[in-house]
């Protein structure tokens, strides 16, 4: 990433990349921050970061690898929590994206579906559940029949529904993003009771 990131114009981004020339600036910081222990070290970074751009979208991919905390101890969980949420109350134009892998799928159970069992399937997020469940938005993303994908999550005080789109391929193994897949397609099977796909079919195509 370090070439397309030098060659983006602007002041409108702050990269602290773990693998990057450490004597890029912002991994510079990002590895001092981390020498240190204490996770509030890594909060004074973002705090300096966010002075300069009050209103920027934070991502934190993964949360786990900038802050090395004991996700398995409610006490240090809800600290870092309450941390960000100081953060956002202090800047309140900035949003913060943090991401979480899943766990390593159990052979012995059953594999949530993201597409109709959302909150099963963030259950099965790794490690900080507590900063998940208190997330404002919570999404998910997994794979879906051979090249479709699809997203699904939880909105606090609202529903959400699930798209599942699949990667454009503008020449081959060139992508360019993804697109929306045709509902008659990938959803009706999933989604639809008998009775549902009944009345879907009889629909007009457009």
């Amino acid at each position: 990433m370090q070439t397309p990131l030098k060659s983006w114009s602007g002041n409108w981004l702050d990269a602290y990349l773990e693998h990057d020339d450490q004597n890029e600036p912002g991994t510079e910081k990002r590895f001092a921050a981390l020498a240190d222990p204490r996770f509030k070290v890594r909060l004074k970074l973002m705090e300096e970061a966010l002075s300069d751009k009050p209103d920027a979208l934070v991502i934190i991919d993964p949360l786990e690898l900038l802050f090395r905390i004991d996700t398995t101890s409610k006490v240090f969980v809800l600290s870092l929590y309450s941390e960000l949420r100081r953060l956002l109350s202090r800047f309140q134009h900035v949003a913060m994206l943090i991401t979480f892998n899943l766990r390593k799928r159990d052979k012995k159970g059953t594999q949530s579906d993201l597409l109709t069992d959302q909150r099963g399937w963030l259950e099965e997020v790794c490690g900080t559940l507590d900063i998940l469940n208190r997330s404002d938005v919570r999404l998910g993303m997994d794979h879906y029949g051979e090249d479709a994908r699809v997203i699904n999550g939880i909105r606090r005080g609202e529903d959400l529904h699930p798209l599942i789109v699949k990667p454009v391929e503008i020449a081959p193994d060139i992508y360019a993003g993804f697109e929306l897949c045709p509902s008659d397609v990938f959803t009706t099977a999933s989604l639809f009771t008998p009775k549902q796909r009944e009345y879907w079919g009889k629909l007009p195509n457009e």
